[in-house]
């Protein structure tokens, strides 16, 4: 039972790790995006 609750809890973090990770990879390419498209209006 505690080897399940410790698998859960690992998968939960690494998803919510990499959860982060992606949106702050969206966030910053959505920046560069804006800028690029900025500097061609």
């Amino acid at each position: 039972m505690s080897y399940w609750c410790c698998y859960k809890y690992f998968t939960m973090s690494v998803c919510y790790r990499h959860g982060l990770a992606f949106s702050a990879w969206v966030l910053s390419y959505s920046q560069e995006l804006r800028g690029e498209l900025s500097f061609l209006m």
